[in-house]
């Protein structure tokens, strides 16, 4: 057989087990998914704002509500892209995430000093939750894909430059082979610079 029949047997044979593998690996729900559901039903705390206006307290507050939020979810679902889950704040409202516990109340930070403290509930309710761990799946299986699209990506690339080469290099009888393998090797490197970039 020839080397471009090779080729094209071992690629259909690395997409068949990438496919099979990647089938496979979307069907169970996150590895820390169930532990982190326990464990985050009954977190709650509460955070503090201050600032020269009520305004200026509460927006700290919720600024602070939501850095700790998005930390406790890394810590329980792994670091994803947690914005669709955290914005917008009324969203958070909405869900029972997010709610002022205390209106705001003068306070003196300093001789001299006056400001208004805001205090925000951080709670994790079991709706949020579902949210979040739908949210975690469907990314990780995002990414999964990607992946998966880009080594197949690299694949496509490396056997049609094999095949370009091997064609070329019959018609040419072997008078540019250094030429061609410098080419194929180009074409080869910038689709590898271009998949990375992409991702």
């Amino acid at each position: 057989m020839r080397p471009a029949t090779w080729l094209c047997l071992l690629a259909l044979g690395l997409l068949a087990a990438g496919l099979r593998g990647t089938r496979s690996e979307a069907a169970p729900s996150p590895p820390s998914a169930g532990p982190a559901i326990a464990a985050a039903r009954s977190a709650s705390w509460v955070e503090d704002g201050y600032g020269k206006s009520a305004e200026d307290a509460r927006e700290v507050a919720l600024k602070k509500a939501q850095d700790k939020l998005e930390e406790y979810l890394t810590q329980n679902f792994g670091r994803l892209d947690w914005s669709p889950v955290l914005g917008p704040r009324s969203r958070l409202e909405e869900w029972g995430v997010l709610r002022e516990v205390t209106p705001p109340e003068p306070v003196e930070l300093g001789p001299g000093e006056p400001a208004q403290r805001v205090q925000v509930r951080v709670e994790i309710t079991g709706r949020y939750l579902q949210e979040v761990q739908k949210l975690a799946r469907e990314e990780r299986m995002q990414q999964r894909h990607l992946l998966l699209a880009r080594v197949l990506a690299g694949l496509v690339a490396l056997l049609v430059v094999v095949a370009g080469y091997l064609r070329l290099e019959d018609l040419t009888r072997g008078y540019y082979t250094t030429l061609l393998r410098v080419a194929a090797v180009g074409v080869l490197l910038l689709t590898g610079v271009g998949l990375l970039v992409i991702g």
